[in-house]
């Protein structure tokens, strides 16, 4: 429950598109975090790993890197819109 009220907390200061860019950078860093726990036989695929943590790394690295993780993005989303598929 606590996870949901930091996620809550973190969409209130950010905004929607912050904080959708904040939890996605969470989930991606808890990936990270996880594959490298598998590749150094630390865990195995039961091991818990606190969110809160993930969610709290990266609220800091949207803080200090939001306009350019941002503007990034949306140049990405305009190049993929122009490849004809």
């Amino acid at each position: 429950m606590g996870d949901a009220k930091l996620a809550g907390a973190i969409g209130l200061i950010f905004g929607l598109l912050g904080g959708a860019f904040v939890i996605y950078g969470a989930v991606f860093l808890g990936m990270i975090a996880g594959i490298i726990i598998l590749i150094a036989k630390k865990g195995n695929m039961k091991t818990k790993l606190p969110f809160g943590t993930f969610i709290s790394a990266s609220a800091t690295i949207y803080i200090f890197l939001g306009p350019q993780i941002v503007s990034w993005s949306e140049n990405t989303l305009r190049l993929i819109k122009h490849i004809p598929i």
